[in-house]
């Protein structure tokens, strides 16, 4: 029997655990990693820096930064393992200054695996889950009566891309969104949004959805922030704003 047609079936959660969060990553770990962070759901799109970036099924879209801190390595070791990975012909990397894409040429496409299902019950892409295709032709607003139920998680989706947007968000990422808001309401959301677009603003890099909200959003915590703090917060830095607005015409 031919093994290259053979999968291994590996659960999700796994790869969300402590367990296999504890640091720094082996190689292995690291490689393997890339199949759980890679695009599962044909082409999509996200934002980061103000560019919309285009991933097609099987690539990575992140920065040097984010899997450093992911893997417990710093961005050389995390770029020369890359260029390693290219040269042996298992990745094709693209760096640049909005990012890195990573292209898994050891994935294998969803339409392979539908088709082998029958003959290897057991097969299953690694990291694999099952999407719907992203639609960006309608608003969000625009969904039938089961997208509908995740109102509140649409419109942390908003706030966390900071404007109202065609973007439909996948199953994942669904999932993602409705947990944080398991763990905070929408409006507890609202000032690490805007410590995280202020961030952005002062020219910080933006996140990727699914890793703001499992651990990123820590670092655009207010503590101990009552109404009338924030309230004032907010107006200081409307003032500040105004004020390099006013610099920068005069410039």
């Amino acid at each position: 029997m031919d093994k290259s047609k053979w999968f291994v079936r590996v659960p999700f959660e796994l790869f969300e655990s402590p367990f296999w969060m504890m640091k720094p990553f082996s190689k292995k770990e690291a490689y393997v990693d890339l199949f759980k962070l890679a695009n599962a759901s044909g082409k999509s799109m996200y934002e980061t820096r103000g560019v919309l970036v285009t991933l097609e099924e099987g690539e990575v879209g992140t920065s040097l930064i984010l899997l450093a801190e992911r893997w417990g390595w710093d961005r050389k070791t995390v770029k020369r393992f890359l260029v390693s990975l290219d040269k042996m012909g298992y990745v094709d990397c693209k760096f640049d200054n909005v990012g890195t894409k990573i292209k898994l040429l050891q994935w294998i496409p969803k339409q392979t695996i539908k088709g082998t299902a029958n003959r290897t019950p057991n097969a299953h892409q690694m990291g694999h889950q099952t999407h719907t295709k992203r639609d960006t032709t309608n608003s969000i607003y625009s969904y039938n009566n089961e997208e509908r139920g995740n109102k509140d998680a649409l419109r942390l989706l908003e706030l966390f891309l900071g404007k109202e947007t065609a973007h439909k968000p996948t199953n994942h990422e669904l999932k993602t969104l409705n947990s944080a808001l398991e763990h905070r309401n929408l409006e507890s959301w609202k000032p690490f949004m805007e410590n995280y677009h202020k961030y952005i603003r002062d020219g910080g890099k933006a996140k990727l959805l699914k890793f703001f909200f499992q651990e990123d959003f820590r670092q655009f915590e207010i503590p101990h922030e009552n109404v009338h703090e924030r309230a004032s917060r907010i107006l200081r830095e409307i003032g500040a704003e105004m004020e390099r607005k006013k610099i920068k015409a005069k410039e």
